[in-house]
This record gives C-alpha cells, sequence and structure tokens, in this order.
C-alpha cells in the first residue's frame, strides 16, 4: 500500500489484505473437521423438518378462518414450509465422509463449496418467498376486523410494530447468513491452499 497521503485508500483490498484468522491443517484435522461438519448437517436434517412440522400444525386453524384473506395465507405459509424441508433437504445433504484423508479433503472442500453458494442464494430460495406471504398477512390482518378487547387504530399500530420488526429481523438472517457464507469461502481457501501442499 503506497504512503501517499493523497492517494484514496482501497478499504476493501486493505480488508482483504488483512491476515485471515485460519489454523492451519493438517491432512488428519481436515477428515475430523469433515465429520463434525455431516454430523451437524444429520442433526440438521431432523430438527429442519421437525420445526417446520410444529410451524405447519400452528398454520392449520388459519386454514377454517372466515377471512379469505386469512386462508390464502395459511395455505401459502403451509406451501412455503414444505418447499423449505424440501429444498433444504435437496441442498444440504448429509453425506458418508471418506476414510482417506487424501480424498476427504477434496469430498470437503466440494461440500464446502456447494454450501457457499446455497447459502448465497438463500435471498431467493429462503427469504424471497416469505415477502409476499408476509404482505398478504399484513393486508388480512389490517383489513381485518381487530379483537373485541382492542381499538382499531391501536390493533394497526401493533401491526405496524410486528411488519417493522420481521424486516429487521429479514436484514438481520441476511447478514447473518453472509457471514456464514464468508466464513467457509475462508475455511475453502486454508482447504484449497493446503492441497497445494500436497505431494
Amino acid at each position: 500500500m503506497s504512503d501517499d497521503p493523497s492517494r484514496p485508500i482501497d478499504v476493501k483490498a486493505a480488508w482483504r489484505g488483512q491476515a485471515r484468522e485460519v489454523p492451519p491443517m493438517a491432512l488428519e484435522q481436515v477428515r475430523a473437521e469433515a465429520l463434525r461438519s455431516q454430523g451437524r448437517l444429520r442433526r440438521a436434517v431432523i430438527l429442519g423438518p421437525l420445526i417446520a412440522m410444529v410451524l405447519i400444525l400452528a398454520l392449520i386453524p388459519s386454514l377454517f378462518s372466515p377471512l379469505p384473506l386469512m386462508k390464502a395465507w395459511g395455505a401459502l405459509a403451509i406451501a412455503w414450509a414444505v418447499f423449505y424441508i424440501w429444498k433444504r433437504h435437496r441442498m444440504f445433504p448429509a453425506q458418508s465422509v471418506p476414510d482417506d484423508a487424501t480424498a476427504c479433503l477434496d469430498f470437503h472442500l466440494g461440500v464446502l463449496r456447494r454450501q457457499r453458494e446455497a447459502i448465497r442464494s438463500a435471498w431467493r430460495w429462503l427469504l424471497a418467498p416469505l415477502i409476499p406471504i408476509s404482505v398478504l398477512l399484513v393486508i388480512a390482518r389490517w383489513t381485518g376486523p381487530p379483537p373485541p378487547w382492542r381499538a382499531v387504530w391501536v390493533d394497526h399500530l401493533i401491526i405496524a410494530v410486528a411488519w417493522v420488526f420481521v424486516i429487521e429481523t429479514w436484514a438481520l438472517c441476511w447478514l447473518w447468513m453472509l457471514r456464514g457464507a464468508d466464513k467457509r469461502e475462508d475455511r475453502i481457501e486454508a482447504l484449497e491452499a493446503l492441497g497445494k501442499d500436497r505431494p
């Protein structure tokens, strides 16, 4: 980097030039990491559908709502939950880890690359479908009658605050996913460097 104070600092280049906090790994350590990664995936394969099933059961009563918009919202939300189960299982399958350390390195690299791309594209298959579903819920609640014990203006205020909270939650989820993709990118670079040092 130039010491000329008049030259603008390339913040992105400076950030990328920092030392990565990626510990050096030997081939023997790669298999242990791959086993831990696949163990987490197997737990997620079980836990994810369970959470989605609980969500589906909680949404079923909305299908019997007297309000047509609430029925439509419930149907779309259930369809999204089913789609999420299928997509999650398809993009993050649990696999058997090879016994050979060298083969395990290639295997783990492939898994990390697929995960990185899946996470980077999650806004399309995870967050984007939630936008029309959430908008439909807001419209249904806004145009529908409030509970008997609540004034209309209070009900609308609660809906508006809840909508702001939902938008903030989406933004935080997206940032969290970007961070996960960056962490996988760092690990991929470390493993590729390790692979170049193989005899």
